[in-house]
């Protein structure tokens, strides 16, 4: 017994200090966790069509696995009439899975006949991409916009382990460009953008650190724009954006792209060479407005292009 106690004990100091090591090696503490940014989809501008008009959209989600189990949320904006169904303002909505011949999963419609402009639907990562038949109702003319968002702080129910991707696959991009279901006119695609569900703050001196997490196309170059906008009149930043290549994924303010102006707003332009940059982009923002005092801001990020 007295053995077997004394090899607990030399496993448990063996551990211990092979642990230390870790992090002398590094020369810093273990790298936080970085805080997720919630993702929108969205419609570039303004859709305009004619009445009785049937339009498609994807939604490239890389497999999907990081929205397994979360509520998605979809919204139909109207822009130069209001929703009404005895006017033939309306638009109805069918979500359909990776399979574009596939099952309906969810719609906006309310009793079968009553089209509404919000609805919400649980996704399940075995739906992976998303594809979106869109009709227009019997009116003379539709200007419109569509939102899909999963709800982070919404989750149905606990997803199983996966492994997130952040490109298409060539399978996922051949399905997506020669989307045509029979009787669709016309398609396009929803693209990725960031926003903060919430206003975010961090103490003047003090970093926060975020991540994007897009799903990347088949190209071999993107740009995105990363903005930071102050909330009030004593918030000032510095924000520091990194690659998935930039020191094996950790971020410092030695990257390459930053605004460093101290100023309300920070505007970091970030360019992504090929695959082997396309991963989690990792966002640094530090407190610089009036000392001692929380620096209270939005973050977003553009779609790639």
């Amino acid at each position: 017994m007295f053995a077997l106690l004394l090899f607990g004990a030399f496993l448990t100091t063996a551990q211990g200090s092979s642990f230390r090591m870790i992090e002398l090696e590094d020369g810093l503490p273990l790298a936080p966790i970085p805080i997720p940014v919630e993702v929108q989809f969205i419609t570039q501008n303004d859709q305009q069509f004619p009445g009785k008009k049937n339009v498609s959209y994807h939604a490239a989600l890389c497999g999907g696995c990081s929205f397994d189990g979360l509520n998605a949320r979809f919204a139909v904006n109207l822009a130069n009439n209001p929703w009404d169904k005895d006017s033939g303002d309306y638009i109805t909505v069918y979500v359909r899975a990776s399979d574009p011949t596939g099952q309906v999963i969810a719609t906006n419609l309310i009793n079968e006949d009553t089209a509404v402009p919000d609805f919400n639907f649980t996704y399940s990562a075995k739906y992976k991409d998303l594809f979106f038949d869109v009709v227009t109702g019997p009116a003379p003319a539709f200007t419109f916009t569509l939102s899909l968002t999963f709800d982070y702080k919404d989750r149905v129910y606990l997803p199983l382990p996966c492994v997130p991707r952040w490109q298409m696959t060539d399978e996922e991009y051949a399905v997506a460009k020669n989307y045509r279901r029979k009787g669709v006119e016309s398609a396009g695609n929803l693209v990725p953008i960031f926003i903060s569900s919430s206003i975010q703050s961090v103490q003047t001196r003090r970093h926060k650190l975020y991540t994007l997490d897009y799903c990347f196309g088949p190209e071999h170059h993107y740009n995105i724009t990363i903005t930071v906008i102050a909330n009030d009149q004593q918030s000032g930043f510095a924000t520091y954006a990194c690659k998935k290549t930039y020191k094996k994924g950790n971020c410092d303010v030695e990257t390459p792209f930053s605004d460093i102006s101290g100023g309300a707003v920070n505007v970091v332009p970030v360019g992504l060479d090929g695959p082997q940059d396309y991963g989690p982009v990792l966002v640094r923002v530090r407190g610089d407005g009036r000392y001692d005092l929380n620096n209270n801001f939005t973050l977003a990020s553009s779609y790639p292009r």
